[in-house]
């Protein structure tokens, strides 16, 4: 009885039949496409949210449990939120005189699980014709972002941030001369490699 049953179903006396096959297999091989995807691709871009208070901001109760830890107010500090490869970093400021000087704020920033990963002197404010204090970093291979400095009223240098091990490093420094426009032109500098590039000192 099964032998003639599904020859009867599956033939052109049954169009309706052969649609919803044919849409099944689609949709599974759809969805199959769209999970690699997922897996594997799209979610190499960068993305920064703004400044929250690090208090209030929706960040993992390990992350505040860090910045508490560290000295750092929670009621004053401040939590960037930087995603690049799956991963999440939270960059802290601590928001207070207390740590802060002239050559910048020691700014802390943490992993999803608390887990400090780099501590530097950084200047916060945005440097003259940028929009963001982070940028993508050129080392593609690897997790990394580049952090912008000013060093001039017409230069800017990015300090580029990445992942080895469980923390963040300094690979790679380039300072760009800025134009009247304001768009950013390379500099040319003796060694630009990642690999020579000298590291800030961790504090």
């Amino acid at each position: 009885m099964n032998k003639q049953l599904f020859p009867k179903i599956i033939s052109n006396k049954n169009p309706k039949i052969l649609i919803l096959i044919a849409c099944s297999i689609i949709g599974v091989l759809g969805a199959g496409v769209f999970i690699l995807f997922s897996l594997f691709g799209g979610n190499d871009k960068l993305t920064i949210s703004d400044w929250k208070d690090a208090k209030s901001a929706p960040i993992e109760k390990a992350v505040k449990e860090s910045i508490a830890k560290s000295g750092f107010n929670l009621e004053s500090a401040k939590v960037l939120a930087i995603s690049l490869k799956k991963e999440t970093t939270y960059l802290v400021n601590p928001n207070s005189t207390n740590f802060c000087g002239t050559g910048g704020c020691l700014v802390k920033a943490y992993n999803a699980k608390g887990g400090l990963v780099f501590s530097y002197l950084l200047d916060l404010n945005l440097p003259k014709g940028f929009n963001s204090l982070i940028v993508p970093g050129t080392i593609t291979s690897k997790n990394c972002f580049a952090i912008l400095q000013a060093v001039s009223d017409m230069s800017v240098s990015k300090n580029e941030f990445c992942k080895e091990g469980e923390e963040f490093h300094l690979l790679n420094i380039s300072v760009e001369s800025l134009e009247k426009n304001n768009e950013p032109k390379p500099t040319p500098t003796p060694d630009n490699s990642p690999s020579k590039s000298p590291k800030s000192k961790k504090i």
